[in-house]
């Protein structure tokens, strides 16, 4: 099954994952122990629901494929790496990818959450993303360290974006990854609606924040 075989180069994906363990933080025991918490949750959750244990499995096929375009086929543009979060920062903060995006002056990140449906799931990240912009925090990453190493610690009040995607769309890209067919990759019609949907919510989520009164908000997610 594609999605097995596809799972299976996931696990060789996410080793460059940021690990949890390289930080000092006081309170990092209490941290793994909610990873372990949720994961076993999720699990039996899966296990009662086969069909919500699929969706997870190929958002994190998708997630993974991502991350390798971005570097290997510019996806998202020449000056934009990717981190794998920490399994903490992904259960807890809802963010999956982080985004450096290179500038002459400085680095600037954005938070990226991968879903597999437009439905009930995608509306309540956005609608989690608002409530943050309301409430004037924001996403934050508690486990991060930057591709050139230069930073490590936690990134705060950065933009956040949900990408949704249609299932059969993540199987056919699955089927391309696992045949090795780097070239259909690079120009597959997933690229241009993932940079369409970052921009759009980029636009949406700034006049939003100008509309409840945040224009200090406003400013990054137009940054």
């Amino acid at each position: 099954m594609i999605v097995k075989r596809a799972l299976r180069k996931v696990g060789v994906a996410e080793l460059g994952q940021i690990e949890m363990s390289a930080f000092n933080y006081v309170d990092l025991e209490a941290d793994l122990e909610y990873v372990r918490e949720t994961r076993a949750k999720i699990e039996a959750q899966n296990r009662e629901n086969p069909e919500h244990g699929e969706i997870n499995a190929i958002a994190k096929i998708f997630e993974a494929i991502i991350t390798e375009q971005t570097e290997l086929n510019a996806w998202l543009g020449d000056n934009v790496n990717t981190r794998k979060t920490s399994n903490y920062d992904d259960l807890k903060n809802g963010v999956d990818v982080v985004l450096e995006v290179e500038r002459e002056d400085a680095t600037s990140h954005m938070a990226l959450a991968v879903d597999i449906t437009y439905g009930d799931f995608l509306v309540k990240k956005i609608e989690r993303i608002k409530r943050e912009i309301r409430d004037g925090s924001l996403t934050s990453v508690k486990y991060f360290e930057s591709t050139d190493g230069t930073y490590k610690g936690t990134l705060s009040k950065i933009p956040r974006v949900v990408v949704g995607i249609e299932k059969n769309k993540v199987i056919d890209l699955a089927q391309q990854w696992l045949g090795g067919n780097n070239r259909e990759l690079s120009r597959h019609v997933v690229q241009l609606q993932i940079i369409e949907e970052v921009v759009a919510q980029l636009q949406c989520y700034k006049d939003y924040a100008d509309s409840v009164g945040r224009p200090e908000l406003a400013n990054i997610f137009e940054r």
